[in-house]
């Protein structure tokens, strides 16, 4: 009985080690990052945002000059989280100052060709666009640190992405981003 079990377990890794190993497919995560501008929601694609991955995996990419980003290589079924990031602007930084003041005052009265550009005048997120942030604007255009709500702050939509299992390849998982306060040409380069 003895030698019965052992000549058992003898072909079982025999079998094991002539039987080809199983690969596990790999699919991937991708899509564009682009700001509101005059042009539409994802009117200027957006270079150098950092983009995490967190799940069964874990890792970090930047977008292109043309706003793209992708993770590849990540095992089927697994579960992931895909939130996009980028540092707010100094106050006093080139691209947001009185001309975008200026547009933002004229969506008071007429609105703008996009909703995203009067979220984008909006800062900060109460009650529409009034007289709090004016000053707000104001102080981010002298280069002041207190009182700008969210003036030079990035806000993604959506804020991430989930997907649990991943089964096929994702593509076209695109952001629309807002730039608090930068609403007319010649736009904020980060």
């Amino acid at each position: 009985m003895k030698i019965l079990a052992l000549s058992f377990s003898a072909l079982v890794a025999a079998t094991a080690l002539a039987a080809p190993a199983a690969t596990q497919q790999t699919l991937s995560i991708s899509g564009t990052i682009g700001r509101c501008s005059t042009a539409g929601p994802s009117g200027i694609p957006l270079a150098n945002v950092i983009v995490e991955l967190t799940g069964t995996i874990n890792a970090t990419t930047i977008t292109d000059d043309s706003g793209n980003y992708i993770f590849s290589g990540l095992p089927s079924g697994g579960s992931y989280t895909v939130t996009p990031s980028k540092a707010r602007l100094m106050p006093g930084s080139r691209g947001i100052d009185n001309v975008d003041l200026m547009t933002a005052l004229r969506y008071q009265w007429v609105r703008p060709p996009f909703p995203c550009l009067w979220d984008t005048a909006d800062v900060d997120g109460i009650n529409g666009f009034n007289n709090v942030d004016i000053i707000a604007f104001q102080r981010f255009i002298l280069g002041l640190s207190t009182g700008i709500a969210n003036v030079g702050a990035y806000r993604f939509t959506p804020l991430n992405r989930s997907y649990s299992p991943l089964i096929n390849n994702e593509t076209d998982q695109d952001y629309d981003t807002i730039l608090f306060g930068d609403l007319a040409p010649p736009y904020a380069t980060p």
